[in-house]
């Protein structure tokens, strides 16, 4: 009816769902839901969102009053097509109303139903507003029939699928289409197994063509045809969502390992590397070593002799260490002064109060560092001061560096102060000779994990079609063998066979998926191992908290110049950016 005749109370707005307009505007101007009423302006096409279609509609709200037709009515849906029936107690003023003014109602009634996707055209709902109207001109029964308004749709069984492309899968257990069944799903391996990169492409999800949907009436997409649904439904600032006309793109914000937790795609910060990255050969003969604690019997003698060899698991000295003694073990502890001319290999971790000689460890600590040497596999910490001295390490930590020192770091370098402009920093962890070492033996460690995950694959392949061949023998079976066995009856050892070999066939290819599940772990591991050597440039970074003096000089690997600092610098971080730019950024001291 012409709402210009009733109370306006909302007017011109636009809106997707009806019923929710309806209500608000009864809390907003106190008025009962009942006694309010709409009348259409426009309908939008049909848009879709991510989950659903939808429509705009432009509304006018009014207050209720008479109208030459009032529907009462029930809608149902049954294989994704809506009917209505219309119930006694509906009106229609045949003297004011027309079929055209029927239809307006049930245009209504569908708007504000939610009615939005497969709607049928005017002149199908026009039959069936001429059938009511016909009903009330002869003063007979409204038809007791459902007559269909809307059909959703069913995607075409020759629509081509359309399947996520998982690009952070760079050994292709991950499968992206319907030729290959893959071997293993996303993100089940657990948290520390796809590393990533920032900027990395990570995931393409494409965007369904409407032809390839399920659609209800009410516009919900019941079920993309696709396959499986990508196993998130949310992400995290960690990750980037891009929209193209075709697809939704997914890239890192960061480096770190891409991990699904309580449904949300996310970016875990990565470990630190230590040396058990490399398989070790030697475990097992550290074993047998003894622990050994020394002490000096006089405060005026050193408690390892100068020249003598110290070899054991966990070395322990109290006291003073001559010259040229040697000191090997998984972890030694110096608590004295180390010789300039004495040297400490330790396969784990080197502790020592002052050290002038060699240290070589995986891990060290020292408190002060006078004119001596350290190379560490891993990291190295100076609590006090390190003074002429030269330290090696990917990870490096000094309190307070002076004097002419040279300090070389693959990954890391901080720094509390500098006192001096006169030291030298290097960043190139192939210089370090264990890091070199290590960074061939991961080469050589990545290539045979490549060999035999690409092995275990073409296995796995063969298992499980030898599986699917088996269970086509195997699923009918079942049913007559626990027929059997409740009957205590001897099973056939045909059956027994097609069984046992299908069980068999089932913990092979199980075996096989964990198998690769450790490879693919492994070779995380060791892929950014390597990465961080090949790209140290922009994966480093060189912090000093309170005082870097001018004059100091860096160099970022082997074909960089020498880079001079220019000014003072308090609380700053030295680095590259991915252009190969110098970036200074403020830290806290």
């Amino acid at each position: 009816m012409d709402s210009s005749h009733i109370g306006m109370v909302e007017q011109q707005i636009v809106v997707s769902n009806i019923q929710d307009a309806l209500v608000q505007a009864s809390h907003k101007h106190h008025i009962a839901l009942e006694n309010l009423d709409f009348s259409i302006h426009n309908i939008s096409d049909l848009q879709r969102g991510e989950e659903f279609f939808y429509r705009d509609y432009t509304i006018d709200i009014f207050q209720r009053g008479f109208s030459p037709v009032e529907l009462h009515y029930s809608l149902k849906t049954a294989s994704n097509t809506t009917s209505v029936r219309f119930y006694q107690g509906s009106s229609v003023d045949v003297t004011m109303a027309t079929p055209l003014e029927v239809l307006t109602e049930i245009k209504k009634v569908l708007a504000k139903e939610g009615v939005v996707y497969g709607v049928y055209d005017d002149e199908t709902l026009y039959r069936i507003a001429a059938a009511v109207h016909r009903a009330f001109v002869e003063k007979s029964d409204i038809p007791d029939e459902p007559f269909a308004v809307a059909s959703g749709q069913n995607p075409r069984a020759s629509a081509d699928l359309a399947y996520p492309t998982y690009h952070f899968d760079r050994h292709g257990l991950i499968a992206s289409g319907g030729g290959q069944e893959p071997m293993l799903s996303p993100f089940e391996m657990g948290k520390d197994t796809f590393i990533v990169r920032e900027g990395e492409l990570l995931i393409t999800e494409p965007i369904l063509r409407e032809s390839q949907l399920q659609i209800s009436t009410s516009g919900y997409i019941v079920n993309p045809v696709n396959g499986p649904r990508l196993p998130f439904h949310d992400f995290s600032p960690d990750i980037r969502r891009e929209q193209t006309p075709e697809a939704y793109l997914y890239y890192a914000e960061k480096d770190g390992y891409l991990s699904v937790e309580k449904g949300t795609l996310l970016i875990r910060p990565q470990v630190s590397f230590e040396s058990d990255v490399l398989d070790s050969k030697d475990a097992a003969q550290a074993k047998k070593r003894e622990d050994i604690v020394l002490g000096a019997s006089d405060e005026t003698k050193d408690a390892v002799s100068a020249g003598q060899v110290i070899e054991g698991r966990n070395v322990t000295i109290n006291g003073h260490v001559g010259a040229g003694a040697i000191i090997r073990g998984l972890n030694v502890t110096i608590n004295g002064v180390l010789h300039k001319d004495a040297c400490i290999e330790a396969e784990h971790e080197a502790v020592v109060d002052i050290s002038k000689g060699t240290v070589r460890a995986d891990r060290a600590k020292i408190n002060m560092l006078e004119g001596g040497t350290v190379e560490a596999t891993s990291s190295v910490e100076v609590l006090g001061k390190s003074m002429q001295s030269v330290i090696k390490s990917p990870r490096i930590f000094i309190n307070e560096l002076k004097n002419c020192s040279v300090t070389t770091g693959g990954y890391q370098i901080r720094i509390n102060t500098v006192s001096d402009g006169t030291n030298f920093f290097t960043i190139d962890p192939l210089t370090i000779e264990s890091v070199n070492t290590r960074y061939q033996m991961a080469l050589g460690q990545q290539k045979e994990l490549l060999k035999k995950l690409k092995a275990i694959r073409q296995s796995y392949n063969s298992k499980k079609n030898q599986l699917a061949d088996v269970r086509k023998q195997y699923e009918p079976l079942r049913g007559k063998i626990e027929k059997l066995r409740r009957q205590s009856s001897a099973v056939p050892s045909a059956f027994q066979n097609i069984v046992e070999r299908h069980n068999s066939l089932t913990k092979e290819v199980i075996s096989l998926k964990q198998q690769a599940q450790v490879i693919v772990r492994q070779l995380s591991t060791l892929e950014d191992f390597i990465y961080r050597i090949q790209y140290v440039e922009t994966t480093t970074s060189f912090t000093v908290y309170k005082r870097l003096p001018k004059g100091n000089i860096l160099k970022y690997g082997k074909s960089s110049a020498h880079i001079t600092i220019d000014q003072d610098l308090a609380g700053v971080t030295v680095g590259k950016n991915r252009a190969g730019k110098l970036e200074y950024r403020l830290v806290r001291g």
